[in-house]
């Protein structure tokens, strides 16, 4: 599984701008599948602080969370 040892702040700045913009347009969002172990030390798709506090809370998404199909085999 990947990983990406950005900071928080760091992923929030670069990589979450587009939510300003899209995000109330977006009807449904898929999670990656990386490790960020400066936020938590599971994957994002798993991840209460990726998906209730930032993609929910600070990214005020109410859209639909999708993992990917589960044939993919990438929750194993």
């Amino acid at each position: 599984m990947p990983i990406d040892e950005r900071s928080l702040e760091e992923i929030l700045r670069d990589d979450a701008a587009p939510y300003d913009w899209l995000g109330l347009s977006l009807g449904s969002v898929l999670p990656a599948h990386v490790v960020y172990p400066k936020v938590d030390a599971k994957p994002a798709g798993f991840s209460r602080i990726w998906l209730q506090d930032s993609l929910r809370g600070k990214l005020r998404f109410d859209g639909a969370i999708f993992s990917d199909d589960l044939s993919m085999e990438a929750a194993r």
